[in-house]
């Protein structure tokens, strides 16, 4: 998806077209995004000229497109929606350091979400995010922490903040001697200890529990009797298609509000706001609405339990 974003737009869309649809779509948004902020500036492609050295890192980083004439760049992102604060900060201070200038953005473009993400950057606030990052490791007493980017470590599997976790996870399962209340008065004694059951139960989960259960899906597709374990398949929901609904609302002469009406009345702002724009039609905020907010929790660094 990289490569075909990046061919397309020096013109070349045989990548492109040889995408998954879904795919495709994703992609053409990112190509039509970035071409939103270039206007009819240059927007650099070339992989060897989107790399990009940052003082006091080895590693050299590569962008998926840079716009020099707005110091802009930008990197497309596919599948779930992460932090790349220190990435960008690291990308925005070698721009800087090699264009001499002063700011930099840098545009994340989650084109599976098809949502953009914007990181603006003074040179002393990129270069005070990276000098962190250096001194953190190089400190001699640093220790591994679990976070957004251990999925693609290659110490995964002997690291022992992730190892630990689980095997304290199933030891707390394997204890027989203990009843489930006085369990749950154990992880739930401190707000420190209940912060710290979460971590490792959430470690456990994504570690293990997932694994086990995308094994287990794998082998019952392949027929094998995994015990106390089914698969169970759900009808697709049925729908139809927009020339089937025009032609519905055209043969029985139905209102636009009565069209409208058959998807509750109402559309998520975000898809109303896009279809609007491509038509030069700006919405009043007075006539937007909003619903109730959800509430989660977010997992943050904490000190390890003593």
């Amino acid at each position: 998806m990289d490569a075909a974003y990046r061919a397309a737009l020096s013109g070349n869309i045989a990548l492109l077209d040889q995408l998954a649809a879904a795919d495709k779509t994703s992609v053409q948004w990112a190509i039509e995004t970035t071409l939103d902020y270039a206007l009819d500036d240059t927007v650099i492609v070339d992989e060897d000229s989107l790399k990009v050295k940052t003082s006091g890192i080895e590693h050299i980083g590569t962008e998926d497109a840079r716009i020099p004439s707005k110091s802009i760049s930008l990197d497309l992102k596919t599948g779930q929606m992460r932090n790349y604060m220190e990435q960008m900060a690291a990308y925005a201070l070698g721009n800087m350091e090699s264009h001499f200038v002063d700011n930099w953005t840098c545009i994340l473009l989650f084109c599976d979400f098809q949502t953009q993400v914007t990181h603006e950057f003074t040179h002393d606030e990129a270069k005070e995010i990276v000098s962190r990052i250096i001194s953190a490791y190089k400190d001699p007493n640093k220790q591994p922490t679990p976070c957004d980017y251990c999925g693609w470590c290659a110490m995964r599997n002997t690291c022992p903040a992730i190892v630990g976790p689980v095997e304290k996870s199933l030891t707390v399962v394997e204890s027989v001697d203990t009843t489930l209340d006085q369990l749950r008065e154990q992880v739930s004694s401190s707000p420190e200890r209940l912060g710290q059951f979460l971590k490792m139960a959430n470690v456990f989960k994504k570690e293990l529990w997932d694994f086990a259960k995308d094994k287990a899906k794998e082998l019952m597709g392949q027929g094998v009797d995994v015990a106390g374990w089914k698969i169970s398949t759900t009808k697709g929901s049925e729908y139809f298609t927009a020339e089937v609904i025009a032609e519905a609302a055209e043969t029985t002469g139905a209102s636009i509000n009565d069209i409208i009406g058959l998807f509750g009345g109402e559309i998520d702002g975000k898809t109303f706001r896009a279809w609007a724009d491509k038509r030069g039609y700006a919405p009043s905020a007075l006539d937007s609405k909003f619903k109730q907010g959800t509430t989660r929790m977010t997992e943050t660094k904490i000190k390890t339990l003593k």
